[in-house]
């Protein structure tokens, strides 16, 4: 029987394939990928030595691709800021530094629409992290995101747990 994971909960996985991550993010699919995979390098240095990734999904519309390892902490170093932190709360950092970097090249590319997704996107993720769900990535909402309904804000409080390294996972983005 396999042991509860204490992280950012809850959450589905996807199969990590192409296809899943062009119909979230269209044409930033590539770059965010890459983006992923270049921070863990820069952010753990000689300790990333690769991984099995998930796509995992959330309540709220969020999704981050996460390497599922809670075992040792790692230091994690980016700027001057260095903390100590399990593959998977890596993961979470890599993925919120991938959004900002696509969505500042979507600002560039005066890509209205890619900026918007790609901001939803952040501040969703961001939301996981700390547990606390303020709206719902939504394509049929006027500006893709719409507030909870009763039924999921009902969800949310009784099933929505923060990731046990958010300060830390925090900290390294802000």
């Amino acid at each position: 029987m396999s042991q509860p994971l204490d992280t950012a909960l809850p959450f589905t996985t996807t199969p990590t394939t192409p296809d899943a991550l062009y119909k979230k993010l269209g044409v930033y699919c590539v770059a965010w990928e890459q983006m992923v995979l270049n921070a863990m390098t820069y952010l753990l240095g000689g300790e990333y030595q690769g991984g099995s990734y998930e796509i995992r999904e959330y309540l709220n519309g969020a999704f981050a691709l996460i390497i599922p390892d809670q075992d040792a902490k790692k230091v994690v170093r980016y700027g001057h800021s260095e903390e100590s932190m399990t593959l998977e709360a890596a993961s979470f950092v890599a993925n919120l530094m991938a959004f900002s970097a696509c969505n500042s090249t979507a600002i560039d590319k005066e890509d209205e629409a890619g900026n918007l997704m790609l901001h939803d996107y952040y501040f969703a993720l961001k939301d996981v992290v700390s547990g606390r769900y303020g709206f719902i990535i939504d394509a049929s909402a006027e500006d893709g995101t719409r507030p909870l309904n009763e039924d999921e804000l009902a969800t949310v409080q009784t099933e929505a747990k923060p990731h046990p390294e958010r300060t830390a996972i925090l900290r390294m983005i802000d």
